[in-house]
């Protein structure tokens, strides 16, 4: 993949769509309901993973994927 992005609703300055850049190859990582830890954050940025923002509202489980996909097709011009 060129990049790797784990939406984190700690994460405040870099939305996905921007993080995407000019990417062709995307591994999208979307926690389950709850958000991750601190620690599963860490492990992600320390194995070259970059923190991104959906927004400023708090996703559910079931919608936060759905929504990133779109955002990411949208980027990608898959829509």
């Amino acid at each position: 993949h060129d990049v790797a992005l784990f939406c984190y609703e700690k994460a405040q300055d870099l939305s996905l769509s921007r993080a995407v850049g000019n990417a062709k190859d995307v591994a999208l990582i979307v926690g389950s309901e709850g958000g991750f830890s601190p620690e599963e954050a860490q492990l992600f940025v320390g194995n070259g993973a970059t923190a991104v923002t959906l927004g400023k509202r708090i996703l559910r489980a079931e919608t936060a994927p759905l929504y990133a996909m779109s955002v990411l097709c949208d980027r990608l011009g898959e829509s």
